[in-house]
């Protein structure tokens, strides 16, 4: 693969839109369109499934892991232990973060050792309008 696709399964638990999962589905979409090999997980171990081990090999096997920053990104122990095994594995240039929009960088600062390692990168912002 060359992309993992980390993402929130759920942003808000009283909001029926998950931001980061949609955002996920069409990044994926798109990268394959454009003959991007990525990893996401509804598509290479299924919807609702869990396995930390699959999930860590998927990580190594991928050249960057794509962390999609939306609210509930952090309230997720998998996107966080995601991101940070493939910090440890891929080193801090093989994560790019892409904020939404409703996640400004300024935020990072409250998040801990790993917000401030995101907050390093440039990262791309994005909107669903985009």
């Amino acid at each position: 693969y060359d992309v993992f696709i980390s993402h929130a399964g759920k942003d808000h638990k009283d909001d029926a839109e998950d931001i980061g999962k949609e955002r996920a589905v069409a990044l994926y979409i798109f990268l394959r369109v454009l003959g991007i090999d990525a990893w996401l997980d509804r598509s290479d171990i299924g919807v609702g499934k869990k396995n930390e081990a699959v999930i860590f090999a998927g990580i190594c096997q991928c050249r960057l892991l794509v962390a999609l920053i939306t609210p509930g990104f952090f309230d997720s122990r998998w996107t966080v232990k995601e991101a940070e095994y493939a910090i440890e594995n891929l080193g801090e240039r093989g994560v790019v973060p892409l904020f939404h929009d409703s996640m400004p960088v300024e935020q990072l600062k409250a998040k801990g050792s790993l917000g401030r390692a995101l907050q390093s990168f440039a990262g791309v912002s994005y909107t669903g309008d985009e």
